[in-house]
């Protein structure tokens, strides 16, 4: 009986031991995002052409685009992790191109490191795909089709975290390089984001 009650004490402390260890090794993020898009819309002159074939021109517009960002962290070391993001950004191509509207959404995964205290810096490079999708519009007398397309992305940048409560933080802000290969040409953007972070 002594043996077993030594064996159930030590099972307990072991047990609330590793639940302790773990409670801080899963992380969920979620918030405000912010993109400064890179968008190429192909076009055709058929307004202005009598006839095919018709003028064809790509355009390029820099849209402010606003959505969302989660993503979920899963950390085997207390510094490093890996993270599974994931965000929706929206918004419209200035009237001159249409006015159509846009969204991109990506899907990212990678490793990330961070240095866990009251406040928290971390660095990330994440690596997925991207998904964009304008409507169709007017403008400059041509004709813009809608279009989707989907392709590589990835994300390189931080942020910093700061503790508000026991299992609670506050993402000030999260700044990336956020680089798409959407046809017809690279994107180079940059994303911004803010928002909550839970650990478990």
């Amino acid at each position: 009986m002594k043996w077993a009650r030594l064996n159930l004490g030590m099972v307990l402390v072991f047990a609330f031991a590793t639940t302790s260890r773990a409670q801080d090794r899963v992380e969920v993020f979620g918030g405000y995002s912010y993109v400064r898009a890179s968008v190429n819309v192909n076009a055709t002159g058929q307004l202005i052409c009598p006839g095919p074939p018709c003028p064809t021109k790509t355009f390029s517009a820099n849209p402010n685009l606003n959505g969302w960002e989660a993503n979920l962290q899963y950390k085997p070391l207390r510094t490093i992790g890996l993270v599974a993001d994931f965000g929706g950004n929206y918004g419209a191509l200035p009237g001159n191109l249409g006015n159509e509207s846009t969204h991109v959404n990506t899907y990212l995964l990678g490793p990330q490191i961070c240095f866990p205290g009251r406040i928290s810096p971390f660095v990330h490079a994440l690596f997925g795909g991207a998904h964009e999708s304008t409507g169709s519009g007017v403008g400059n007398l041509y004709f813009f089709p809608a279009h989707s397309s989907n392709a590589f992305a990835l994300a390189l940048g931080g942020g910093v975290d700061v503790k508000a409560l026991q299992s609670v933080h506050v993402r000030l802000i999260q700044v990336e390089y956020l680089g798409s290969n959407l046809p017809p040409s690279f994107q180079n953007q940059v994303r911004t984001s803010a928002g909550l972070v839970f650990q478990f």
